[in-house]
């Protein structure tokens, strides 16, 4: 009985799990922007680097919301919610980000 409870709560944690996955580009040429991308939620934070061409991608825990930020010299910063759904289907949650040159 006790195995069979551990591999219900294991199973449970991985559907719940999430792929957020886009592309960090510049607002006026959409050149690809690699930086530092923060994810915070409830005082845990979560950093990831999106590539030279402005991929990025992370699996987190769904059914949440999310605060995203960009603190990158050479633009704005960027801040904004998401709330990343359960999956209905095996797509990941396709969020790109544009950034605002300036300071």
């Amino acid at each position: 009985m006790l195995v069979s409870t551990v591999f219900f709560a294991f199973t449970i944690s991985i559907e719940n799990q999430r792929t957020i996955e886009g592309k960090v580009s510049n607002d006026n040429t959409q050149t690809p922007i690699t930086t530092e991308i923060i994810l915070t939620r409830q005082g845990q934070t979560q950093h990831i680097k999106s590539t030279a061409k402005g991929w990025y991608s992370i699996t987190l825990p769904a059914d949440k919301a999310y605060a995203v930020k960009i603190y990158h010299k050479e633009y704005k910063k960027y801040i904004n919610a998401i709330f990343l759904e359960e999956k209905t289907t095996s797509e990941s949650f396709k969020y790109d980000i544009t950034l605002t040159p300036g300071k």
